[in-house]
Formats: structure tokens, sequence, C-alpha cells
């Protein structure tokens, strides 16, 4: 809890840890023996967390506590009805989103800051420096781009308090397309972090919502090790997030994944020459597979999210 304190940057975080913080402390009170069992004398006051005739210490820490709790769970509630809005207004667009999960230190931050080549992502070898949810924009090779996100890592036997003052934080994968769980191939005991990191998803997810095992890190791996990867996990991506060749190649296995899973959708569409400016009004929102040029037009293969495609066609085709 120490270490997530320090961590905390944003107003929700430092709200988040403070009410498990307290969470976890209250039921220690009765613990505390005699100091905290004196008799409180005089009359109760008129003002907060005053203590009233015959409290004792002990009862007067514990009403603070819990009106202090309560506070901050109004706070919070506030703060994640702010962040429902946010995510609805998101599924409007046309762009899918993609969740970046994973043990804590597993390299989430370094690939979110590879993939959408912004310099000011912080990145730390410390536990837990991403405390809330970062997103970023990002072009697939095709030109689709995405919303890609990163979120608070996880760790083995991660305090109850924790895991329930964060579920506003991580429940917004519920929104998202897809989820890029991170795996740290260089780490001995990665599958055992992985069923970690599994175990806590899974008690999040409200849908069944597509998942592809990335390996990070395989820059620290030898061949040997890279090849018993691949053949223990034949479906995974395996990238180093320090690599922009290995950056590439990774954003053309996810979007093919993509496309497999149904997350995005491709169509063969034709577009005439006075019309091919309607492709350009939309390349934000689509990507260009193969593009052929033939007798009064244009021959293309778009990708777009799967739930918007008709939408973009119609608005292309006009019909």
């Amino acid at each position: 809890m120490e270490i997530f304190r320090r961590n905390a940057k944003t107003s929700e975080s430092k709200l988040q840890v403070e009410l498990a913080t307290l969470t976890y402390e209250l039921p220690k009170l009765i613990g505390l023996g005699k100091e905290l069992s004196r008799i409180g004398g005089g009359a109760r006051g008129t003002g907060t967390g005053t203590r009233g005739s015959g409290e004792t210490l002990l009862e007067y820490r514990r009403r603070n506590i819990k009106d202090r709790i309560n506070h901050l769970k109004k706070q919070l509630k506030e703060i994640e009805h702010v962040r429902k809005i946010k995510s609805k207004q998101r599924n409007e667009l046309y762009i899918p989103k993609l969740s970046i999960l994973g043990y804590t230190s597993a390299g989430k931050s370094t690939l979110l800051k590879a993939l959408s080549a912004d310099e000011k992502i912080y990145v730390s070898k410390k536990l837990f420096s991403t405390l809330s949810t970062l997103s970023r924009r990002v072009q697939f090779p095709s030109g689709l781009s995405a919303i890609f996100s990163d979120t608070v890592g996880f760790i083995r036997k991660l305090p109850v308090e924790l895991i329930e003052s964060f579920k506003s934080t991580l429940d917004e994968i519920n929104y998202t397309d897809a989820i890029i769980e991170l795996i740290d191939a260089s780490e001995e005991n990665f599958e055992d972090k992985m069923l970690v990191v599994d175990n806590i998803v899974s008690d999040i997810l409200r849908e069944n919502i597509p998942r592809f095992v990335v390996f990070n890190k395989i820059d620290k791996l030898n061949f040997d090790k890279i090849q018993h990867i691949k053949m223990l996990y034949p479906e995974a991506i395996l990238v180093s997030a320090k690599s922009k060749e290995s950056v590439h190649e990774f954003l053309l296995q996810l979007e093919k994944k993509l496309l497999d899973f149904k997350v995005i959708k491709s169509k063969k569409i034709f577009v005439e020459y006075h019309n091919i400016w309607k492709i350009e009004k939309l390349k934000n929102n689509i990507g260009i597979k193969r593009q052929n040029q033939v007798d009064n037009g244009y021959e293309i293969e778009i990708i777009a999210k799967e739930n918007y495609l008709n939408k973009i066609l119609k608005e292309i085709l006009n019909t």
C-alpha cells in the first residue's frame, strides 16, 4: 500500500489508495488495546469529528474513519460516472479500443510509448508506476487507428482492499473491444504470473471479450527460449517493446487477429473517381488493405470496426 501511495499521481488514484488504506485499517483498530479505550468526557460537540460524552477514543476513531470512507466512496462514484460517460462517447467512435493488461513491470507503459511514439509517457522499472488508465491513439500499418490503454499492473497476493478500490478503474476493460495480456517473457516464472492476471481479470470481466497473449522483452531471450515459447503458445504474439521493427510486426499480427476475431472487418468496395474524397475524409477511421486503380475508379479493400462498417460504407457509397 505504501508503494501504491508513493506512485499515486492522479486525484482518483490518490482517493483509491486512501480508501484502500482506511478499509484495511478499520478492522485493525479493535486490537490497539487500552490506549484507544479511554472514555471521552464533556458534551457532544456539534462539529464533525468531535467526540461525544461517553464515547471512547476507539469509537471516535472508527466513526471518523467510517465517515471518511463513505466520503471517498461518494467521490469515486462521481469520478466513475464521468468515466462511464467518456467510455460511452468512445464507443461511438469508429475505431476499436484495446486494453493492455499484465503483471506489474511487464512493460505495458513501454509498449504504449513505443506504439504511440509519445516520449512523454512515463516508464519506470519500479512496481506499480502506473495507477491510472493512460490512453493513446495508435495507427496500424493499414492506416486503421485504435485507442490503446495502459492499466494498473497486477501482483500476486495483492491486498483485497486495493483490488476493491481499483475495481472502478479496472472496470473500464469491460468497455474495450479486445484485451492484450502482456507477459514478461524473460521472467522464469511467467506462467505463475499469467495465472495471477487471469484470476483477477476473470473476476472483473462481465463480457466475453477477446484476449490476446503477447510476450514482451524477447530481446532478452536466446533462440531456443523463443522457439520454446512459440511451441507452448502458438497463438501468442512475440514482441520487444524497445525494437521499432518488432513493434511494426506486432501491429501487423495484432491487426490480423482482430480480423480473425471479427473485432474489425474487411470489405471490398468500388469507389468512383469523383467519390475518392470520401475515403480521404474517413481515413482516420478506416484502414486500407489494398487499393487498385481500374476503369472509372478504384477497387479498395477497407478495414473498419465491425459495428460501424455498414455505417461507414453507407457514407462512402451514399446508398
